[in-house]
């Protein structure tokens, strides 16, 4: 039995273009700064035309595999630039992603990825291997790997998108933590995403002058927090490296490095 669940963030009402989208406004992006930083990690930059081609070239992958508008796609890969590229890639093509931490136990993971009904796997080849069964009722997913290449130029990248998404469609779903039972899917719809990105963007006064971290993990709804807001603004994402989250002393030290501007802290920081 599915069990998934509708959830909407309610912070303010719609008041967004018909159509309007996460994709769309990061487009909009590309094309007036497509050499800005858009994300950093310790093993690469990427600016905005390269993030966005990539993800395009994933979306591609994913159209080829047989993904549509309306499917959801798992995503289960580490805090990085390819899992910012994965969840971009997978929006781009029209369909949700259902966001998986790979560091969570096999059971887990593959839990989530049946119960959601996810019509592709956006993986590394390991992860996806300890996913991977036989099931003699549901037909075999398609695995699809994150991309690395540059086929898909920036100009074409930002028109790339011609679905029209609506506000009830699904951009994100997570998984609870099942601390009372079988975990939850909750569907985020894009009206109620981009309700969060418009609030956060101006409770905080989010601007592309801003420099934002992603800290959380890539199976928590703070992720979103973190990630929309900042890549529609402008602003440069950058990458926690693995560890830090738990050590604030070197977390800080690594924040003034960076010269971060905005910071999501996780509670167990918090707290030590």
């Amino acid at each position: 039995m599915n069990h998934i669940q509708r959830h909407l963030h309610s912070h303010l009402p719609d008041e967004h273009l018909p159509g309007d989208s996460v994709v769309r406004q990061i487009a909009r992006v590309v094309e007036s700064a497509p050499r800005s930083l858009a994300v950093s990690s310790v093993e690469e930059e990427l600016d905005y035309g390269q993030l966005h081609s990539r993800a395009i070239a994933l979306a591609e992958d994913l159209k080829s595999a047989g993904v549509v508008p309306g499917d959801l796609v798992a995503l289960c890969v580490p805090r990085s630039t390819d899992c910012v590229v994965g969840a971009l890639g997978i929006l781009s093509v029209g369909a949700g992603y259902v966001a998986l931490d790979p560091r969570q136990p096999d059971a887990r993971l593959r839990f989530a990825v049946q119960d959601s009904s996810a019509r592709a796997l956006v993986a590394f080849p390991d992860v996806a291997a300890r996913l991977d069964w036989v099931d003699p009722i549901e037909p075999p997913r398609t695995w699809c790997a994150p991309v690395d290449c540059e086929a898909v130029s920036a100009e074409a990248a930002v028109s790339a998108e011609t679905f029209s998404t609506r506000p009830t469609d699904a951009a994100y779903v997570v998984y609870t933590s099942g601390s009372t039972g079988e975990p939850k899917g909750v569907v985020a719809e894009h009206g109620g995403l981009l309700n969060l990105i418009d609030w956060h963007k101006r409770s905080f006064e989010l601007t592309s002058n801003d420099r934002c971290t992603l800290i959380a993990s890539p199976g928590f709804d703070a992720a979103v927090w973190e990630l929309w807001p900042a890549l529609t603004a402008g602003a440069s994402l950058h990458v926690v490296p693995s560890g830090l989250e738990n050590d604030p002393v070197r977390l800080r030290d690594w924040l003034v490095s960076e010269r971060v501007s905005v910071c999501f802290v996780p509670t167990p920081s918090q707290n030590r």
